[in-house]
């Protein structure tokens, strides 16, 4: 996840303390299950379109916590550094669901709930649910005294540039699929030569 450039910038301004103090953190995922099972390719009849999601809700590899709010802390160790304490719920919710009138029963978790302790007060509560989603993606919200970060946007800036890539995403990889996003990019020359974190990584993340 630190290799999107819009984590890098919320890295660099958190060990700017720019957001002052930092309070607390929100992130997560949620409707997960849903989604796989109204994918594209299990709409049809055919061996293309009709892709059985029965593994998804089974252990030791499905739920969403594996599959997506792992996503979710990997950018809030990538930007905060390693948790020093975890705690976790989890339990499950919708125990049985129907695929195309076939039944399939659950027996993973689809409900998750943790608190990480960042050191200094600082905690993150993350969650994966089956509804009820508080957050951008995969982005977490981060509460200062002073500002917050709400998934990318740092006040009226979008943290995330048009034309942002990964490094391995080079040449006519670039132009697929990609809206650029205009607003608010220019008020990111306060975070240094082209927005980017050059130093984002040689000091600890402070919780003041």
């Amino acid at each position: 996840m630190m290799l999107y450039p819009h984590n890098q910038r919320i890295r660099r301004l958190i060990l700017n303390q720019e957001l002052g103090r930092l309070a607390w953190i929100l992130s997560g995922a949620s409707g997960v299950g849903d989604y796989h099972m109204n994918e594209e390719y299990r709409t049809g009849q055919d061996i293309l379109t009709d892709v059985n999601p029965s593994w998804y809700f089974q252990k030791p590899g499905g739920g969403p916590q594996y599959d997506v709010t792992v996503y979710c802390l990997h950018a809030l160790t990538g930007i905060f550094g390693p948790a020093k304490r975890v705690t976790a719920m989890s339990g499950m919710l919708v125990p049985e669901r129907d695929y195309h009138g076939e039944k399939i029963v659950c027996n993973m978790d689809d409900t998750t709930m943790l608190t990480l302790d960042f050191g200094d007060a600082l905690f993150a509560l993350v969650y994966a649910t089956v509804k009820g989603g508080l957050t951008e993606g995969f982005q977490p919200n981060i509460y200062g005294r002073k500002a917050s970060i709400i998934g990318t946007r740092f006040g009226e800036v979008d943290l995330k540039l048009p034309y942002d890539f990964q490094p391995h995403i080079t040449g006519e990889h670039q132009h697929m699929g990609r809206v650029p996003r205009l607003r608010g990019h220019a008020a990111v020359d306060r975070l240094g030569p082209r927005g980017q974190a050059f130093d984002c990584y040689t000091r600890t993340c402070p919780g003041t």
